[in-house]
This record gives C-alpha cells, structure tokens and sequence, in this order.
C-alpha cells in the first residue's frame, strides 16, 4: 500500500511542476550550502595545519621587539639553567640577504641555525641532505635553500641539479648541499620556503652581521605545561635582560600551540557561522513547504471529501499528504546534494586547491531537509485529514 501511496504523492507533484520545484528551491539551496560550507571549511582547516605543520605544539618562539630589543645567544643558556618547564632551546639568527646564480639574482630570508635546529622545525631535505652538526658548528660556506628558491632558480635555468652547485650569497660563494621539501608558513613572518639556511657562525659573521636577529625556538617540558612554560619563560627572559617591574618586555613570544589552535578555532567559528546561515535557509524552506501544503489542501478539498465519503480513515489521508510533502524535502535533499557535489568538482584545482566532500555532512544536511518535510507537512496534513467529509464534498 505505501507504494501506491508514493505513486500517488509523486503524480501529484508531477502534475504542478513549478510549484513543486520552487517549493524544493531552498531545500536544495540549504543543502548544497551545507556541503559547500563544511568542505570550505574543512579546506581551511588543512591549509592552516599544513602551513604550520613545521611547528611543534610544544614549541615556543622568542623574537626582538624593535630596535632597543636584545634577544641574545646566551638568553638561551641562561633560560636552561634555571628553568623547570622547559626543557630545552635553539638559538639562530634570522635576516636578509641577496642571493645569485648565474644572472639571477634575488632578495629571501637568510637563517644562521645550530645543531637541532632542522629537527625542532620539523624541517626534511627533498633534494640533498641537511647541513651536518660538524658543519653547523663551523663557519663552512654550505648552505639548504627552500623550496620556493630551488623553484625561482629553475625557472630561468630548467634542469639544473643545484646540488653541490655554487650560489653567490651577499656575494660570499656557498656551496649548496640540500633543498627543503615545501613547508608553507613557518611562524610569525617566516617561510622557511624562502630562506636560505646556513650555520649560525657564518650568518653572524659573514652574512648578516649587525643587521642579523636572534630567534630563539624553545620547547617545553610537556604539551600539558605549557601555560607554566610561557609564564616562567617570560619571567627568566625579563631577569636575563635586567628588566626592572615597571619595564615593559624588550621581546616578543609567539606560543605555537596557541597560534595554530587560535587560526582553526577561527575557520570553525566561520564554518559554523556560515552552517547557522544554511539552516536557517532550510527552515524558511520549510515554511515555504507548508504553505504549499495548505494551497493543496485547499485545492484538493473535494478529493478528501470522497476518500471520507468511502471510508478512508484520517490516517491514510494525512499519510498520503504526509509524503507529499517528505518527496518534496527528499527529492530537495537529493538535488542539493548533487549540486553541491558538482559544485566542488567544478571549484576543485587540480595542484592548487582542493576542498573534501565530507559524507557525513551529506547524510546530515539530507536528514534535516527530510526532518524539515516531516515537520512542515505534518500540520497541513493533520488539517486535510480532519476535514469535515460533508463540508468537503460542497465546497467549490
């Protein structure tokens, strides 16, 4: 019986196509948002875990702060020897610098870096190796280039291996032993993508000299005391630095787990935010849905007069307008799904963006265009069902 009961809710919805569709238009709307929104944000959320994938959760960073600022080397052995939760740190000295091959010539980021340094950062070699820790504390002329500058120089000259090939930096000759794989962000104001790593004596000597910044990477004891990490690192910094109470801090730290977990509270703020928005589309769809509701049932009063007048109970005729209304949701669900599906494969760049579709948001957004049919036909429904058979059959 129910078959017949579908056959008949579909032939009636056949028989009124435009008003049927217009009825589906925001449930199709609502749904297909729902899918873009959580695959958009999902999307953010990779993007923000990849570009900081190089940064321990545990990891906190130390940087100057304007020009009277006096982050130094020994801050580090300082910090060390009184400190509870911290359990370890790698000083390094940041700048810029200019570097050539062949005609090229261009301005990155130049890097002094110690023992340890590549496996705080996470840091791996796609081509060559990393520089060794006998070189690293060494004033030796090797140098590791990012990503992005492997990518510059083999732009203007296509093929060329690099490895153990010479780049001119600050017109010093370097011989370059390794290419960082492709990394993203790395930090406050740092890609490591463009930065040209070598070891800390022949960046603070040769390179950068005055010019040079010390950055300081820490790590604490545990991911769990890291509020105590921060606190304790501040107050050791501060007595390293002579500061007295009313002085304000000559330096600047930037919490890793802090800053990775405040950018992907943002993109689930916005994903929510927009989800809320998606909701509220398939609720006025709903509303829309039952207004339908009422015109049919009004237009169809002599209909439901017969059904009473043969014998019909209230249950299979608020059934039968029931599923009129969950078609119109179910086939609103199913259109919106396909169309946010398409959609994505439409927006998707193959090497450049590519959003998920994630299938139990799918069966989300169709469950509630379905609980939005149920919920806005039933009232229309319960109406026809409790028509008066009499009233029915007269009216015009």
């Amino acid at each position: 019986m129910i078959f017949e009961f579908l056959s008949l809710a579909f032939a009636a919805l056949r028989a009124n196509k435009t008003r049927s569709l217009l009825s589906m238009l925001g449930v199709i709307i609502g749904v297909s948002t729902v899918i873009l929104v959580v695959g958009i944000g999902m999307t953010a959320q990779n993007i923000i875990a990849d570009q900081f994938k190089n940064l321990s959760a545990d990891s906190i960073m130390v940087a100057e702060d304007g020009v009277n600022s006096k982050v130094r080397y020994e801050d580090v052995d300082f910090v060390l020897s009184k400190a509870r939760f911290i359990a370890s740190g790698i000083p390094s000295v940041r700048g810029s610098a200019s570097a050539s091959y062949g005609s090229l010539s261009s301005g990155y980021g130049a890097f002094g870096v110690r023992p340890q340094f590549f496996s705080f950062s996470n840091l791996s070699a796609e081509e060559g190796r990393l520089l060794s820790d006998e070189e690293l504390l060494s004033r030796d002329k090797k140098v590791v280039i990012g990503d992005h500058i492997a990518d510059d120089i083999r732009k203007e000259y296509a093929g060329a291996s690099l490895i153990g090939e010479s780049i001119f930096i600050n017109k010093k000759k370097f011989e370059i032993v390794g290419i960082l794989k492709e990394n993203g962000n790395s930090g406050p104001a740092i890609s490591y993508d463009k930065t040209l790593f070598m070891p800390y004596e022949t960046a603070d000597k040769t390179i950068l000299g005055a010019a040079g910044q010390t950055l300081i990477i820490f790590l604490g004891s545990s991911v769990e005391t890291m509020k105590q990490s921060k606190e304790e690192l501040i107050r050791l910094i501060r007595e390293s630095h002579d500061l007295k109470e009313w002085e304000e801090d000559d330096f600047r730290l930037f919490d890793a787990g802090n800053l990775v977990a405040s950018a992907q509270l943002a993109a689930k703020a916005l994903t929510y935010l927009l989800l809320s928005v998606a909701s509220i589309i398939l609720l006025v769809s709903g509303i829309g849905i039952m207004n339908v509701m009422f015109v049919v049932v009004a237009e169809r009063t002599k209909e439901i007069g017969v059904m009473k007048a043969v014998g019909a109970p209230q249950r299979v005729i608020m059934l039968q307008f029931l599923l009129e209304s969950i078609m119109l949701s179910v086939v609103g669900g199913i259109i919106g799904i396909l169309l946010g599906v398409g959609l994505i494969f439409l927006i998707n760049i193959p090497g450049f963006v590519s959003i998920p579709i994630s299938v139990g948001w799918m069966i989300i957004a169709f469950c509630f265009s379905v609980g939005v049919g149920i919920f806005f036909g039933w009232y229309p429904a319960k109406k026809a069902s409790q028509l008066d058979p009499v009233d029915a059959l007269r009216s015009e």
